[in-house]
């Protein structure tokens, strides 16, 4: 944006400082600290010139007598000079230019308009360099103004913009001239385009200069985050050994999978939602030690917990549900296939900032039980946890965006090609959802690449315990004591219950309902005393229970009817909402939990049929992941007998939540 200043040209002394090697300061002498140039794609005679020059400054900085030196090269003294004053002039990048000074059309200071403006013809081109820059100097608050708009997006205060556009910020500089009250001959008022061409070249400027705080408000969240990387800065948190660091993310696989109903005319097959899944990642050995796979939109504390508690175990392969389907050849998971890698301990846990809201229970109860350190970080930063994206990445890449019902990266990705129709299709029920994100994620295990040198995460944990030379040492956490209860167990408190003057028996309750035991029916003396009450909540049928002093009461299983079948605490509570709103309504011999999943699968069945094509339906999520949690089969959906003996209004029974840990309304939903 100014006159150039050549290395080798004159003038322009007066805009930078002026030393000489006795004034120069001896930090700016050491000519070896300055930074380097490439000539190399200069011309003969441009090179020559810039070794001559850097011979001369060398010569003078050493005060040799530089004149005969000078006459054969044909330099002059005031060229040395100002070359010397080039090279020790301040950079952007807070080092001087050193010999970065010599390299042609290279500005060393900014061009400043010292001549007044003159206004000329109306489509007149010329004349105006350093117009801009001159009206900053004499309105100098204006610029503050007109900076800060565009870093807010707020004019003064008021509502800001979602996004700066030149244009826009081309009209709010109108508007600051006019509160100058500028006649039409001066400058912007006196050019046909108003300065137009100035402030595009301005905010293009400013934007670069201020890239980190106006990214998010230009070019959205994405880039913002994306900007993070790449960055040179290496991190603080080092993970130099295996379970030094463990990353856990949350992650939406990239493909659609369905849910098998029986009925009278066959098994009809709807899409459920996205699997959600949450990884645990070993940063040194880029090993995945543990997923858990959910059909819900959101993970909540129990699923986080659960991934926890799977990852100080070993694995457990599962027992796939299409026949053929097998482990590959070094596949498998490391608290499995190592020796001595079940129950390790870790150094650090990092946890992304959106999981925050679900993370009380392992900042607080698997910290303190486990005893590593936690570092939350910012929301949207995923380059605090590079290895669990990149893993999420060749995920995608390697199985779940090949599947034919896949999402693809987005809308707009031709790998997406209508994947409800395809779930359907093909019956990817979630029994072959569950087998492809454990095969994938096993494989992954022991598969080498180019960025792991050359060889698996499994094979490198081999290779680290077997060599003693690295100083590893298996963290082994001492053994649980049987007083302790697993991380996925909820621990509750809670009374026994019960009431010698009516006969009610001693029992404890948990979500309204009572659990008992022969053992405790008998024990009238406990009523009254606390209790912890241990929750699987996968299945509720049953519960443990301790007394206050650490006795055990066993378990306890609850009574009356909700008895019957496996179900998970979510399921309880939105099947009594829906009981309590009167949209399932049973008579005194059914099972709530069957005629729960019948209701929502018919109304499954007939949501999913509605419109073109099969579309994903909250209750059929809703049944595939309380199947998921309680390993039931799917319920038939029997044709109404004659008489009904209950009544049930399946388009409205299930309730639609983003943290199945809250009931909110039934009806709401119809």
């Amino acid at each position: 944006m100014g006159k150039a200043q050549h290395g080798l040209g004159k003038g322009g002394i007066d805009m930078i400082p002026h030393y000489t090697r006795k004034t120069l300061p001896k930090d700016l002498a050491d000519i070896e600290r300055w930074p380097r140039a490439d000539f190399s794609n200069f011309d003969d005679e441009t090179r020559k010139r810039a070794v001559q020059m850097e011979s001369a400054l060398r010569r003078y900085l050493q005060f040799e007598k530089i004149g005969p030196y000078l006459k054969q090269v044909g330099l002059k003294h005031e060229q040395i000079l100002r070359a010397l004053n080039r090279c020790v002039a301040p950079c952007a990048d807070g080092r001087v230019y050193g010999w970065r000074a010599l390299l042609p059309f290279l500005h060393v200071v900014d061009y400043e308009r010292k001549a007044p403006i003159e206004s000329k013809e109306l489509l007149s081109r010329s004349g105006y360099a350093g117009a801009l820059w001159h009206f900053w100097l004499q309105y100098p608050d204006f610029k503050n103004r007109f900076d800060r708009f565009l870093l807010t997006g707020s004019r003064d205060g008021a509502v800001a913009e979602s996004r700066v556009t030149p244009k826009l910020a081309h009209t709010y500089f109108l508007s600051l001239c006019k509160e100058l009250e500028l006649s039409k001959k001066q400058w912007p008022f006196c050019t046909d385009q108003l300065g137009r061409g100035s402030i595009a070249t301005y905010v293009k400027l400013f934007r670069d200069e201020n890239y980190d705080l106006v990214v998010g408000q230009v070019y959205g969240d994405i880039a913002k985050a994306k900007s993070k990387t790449g960055s040179g800065k290496k991190s603080r948190i080092a993970a130099l050994l295996p379970f030094d660091v463990i990353e856990i993310d949350e992650h939406k696989a990239h493909f659609i999978g369905s849910i098998g109903i029986s009925t009278p005319k066959g098994v009809r097959y709807l899409p459920i939602v996205r699997v959600t899944l949450l990884i645990a990642f070993d940063r040194d050995s880029e090993a995945v030690l543990a997923f858990v796979a959910i059909f819900r939109r959101e993970a909540n504390e129990a699923d986080l917990m659960k991934l926890i508690a799977l990852t100080l175990r070993p694995w457990v392969r599962r027992t796939f549900s299409l026949p053929g389907l097998e482990y590959a050849d070094g596949a498998g998971f490391p608290s499995s296939e190592i020796e001595g890698l079940a129950r390790c301990g870790w150094v650090m846990l990092l946890l992304d900032g959106a999981l925050i809201h679900i993370a009380h229970g392992v900042i607080e109860r698997a910290r303190r039980q486990l005893g590593f350190a936690v570092n939350i970080g910012p929301v949207h930063r995923f380059e605090r946890r590079p290895f669990v994206e990149n893993a999420f990445r060749k995920l995608e890449e390697a199985g779940f965006q090949r599947v034919p019902s896949s999402t693809g990266s987005g809308p707009s990705d031709p790998k997406r090609r209508d994947p409800e129709m395809k779930a359907v299709k093909f019956k990817m029920d979630e029994g072959a959802v569950l087998d492809l994100i454990e095969l994938v994620l096993a494989k992954s295990n022991g598969m080498a690449g180019k960025g792991d040198f050359g060889i698996s995460p499994l094979n490198y944990l081999h290779s680290v315990i077997s060599d003693p030379t690295l100083g590893f040492l298996i963290p082994h956490l001492p053994p649980q004591g049987a007083s302790i209860p697993d991380l996925d167990v909820v621990v509750e408190r809670g009374v026994v219950a019960g009431d010698r003057r009516t006969g009610q028996r001693p029992h404890i309750s948990l979500d309204g309902e009572a659990y008992t035991s022969v053992d405790l029916s008998r024990r009238w003396e406990l009523i009254g005393c606390r209790v912890a009450k241990h929750i699987n909540e996968d299945n509720i049928q049953t519960i443990r229970a301790y007394l206050e002093n650490g006795m055990p009461l066993g378990e306890l299983k609850v009574l009356g009817r909700w008895s019957r079948s496996p179900h998970s605490r979510d399921a309880r509570r939105m099947i009594s909402a829906a009981l309590r709103s009167g949209d399932l309504c049973l008579s005194q011999s059914d099972d709530p939990v069957t005629a729960w999943q019948q209701a929502i699968a018919k109304a499954a069945l007939t949501k999913g049929a509605a419109g073109a094509g099969p579309r994903t339906t909250s209750e059929a999520s809703q049944l595939a992941e309380e199947l998921r949690r309680t390993g039931e089969p799917p319920p038939r959906v029997d044709p109404p007998p004659s008489t009904p003996t209950r009544s049930v209004n399946p388009t409205s029974v299930a309730v639609k939540t983003h943290r199945l840990t809250t009931v909110p309304g039934v009806r709401a939903l119809n």
